[in-house]
């Protein structure tokens, strides 16, 4: 009966092993499953962070050209200004070219008809003295 205990003995310890022998199994393949799953949240992180960075990249890109879109429009719109003001200065010098000519018409007028006026004067006074 002995050895039926030694034997019964020696299958528990050989089960007991082969139990931890299976935890240690167990234990190794939980290590490698937790290793990979810490280095696929490190590399998801470090995505995310690309992405974040690339996101932040493109909304300053769209930020800038928005800017020079805006900065554009308002270069045009300098542009036309400037020009309907040179328009105008232009028109404005020929208004002020014919005024000018007007003038010196007018004045070289006067001045052509003052000697006639004087004789016309000079004749309404004889005319009233005789």
């Amino acid at each position: 009966m002995a050895k039926t205990e030694e034997e019964e003995l020696q299958a528990q310890v050989r089960s007991l092993e082969q139990r931890e022998l299976a935890q240690m199994r167990q234990g190794a393949i939980l290590q490698c499953k937790l290793e990979e799953a810490e280095l696929k949240h490190k590399d998801l992180a470090a995505e995310v962070e690309d992405r974040r960075a690339r996101v932040r990249e493109e909304q300053q890109e769209q930020r800038m050209r928005r800017q020079q879109e805006a900065l554009a429009r308002v270069e045009k719109d300098l542009q036309r200004r400037l020009e309907e003001l040179r328009t105008r200065e232009l028109e404005f010098e020929k208004s002020l070219k014919q005024e000018q000519s007007k003038k010196d018409s007018l004045e070289d007028e006067a001045i052509s008809i003052q000697p006639r006026n004087l004789g016309l004067t000079q004749h309404s006074q004889l005319l009233e003295d005789s």
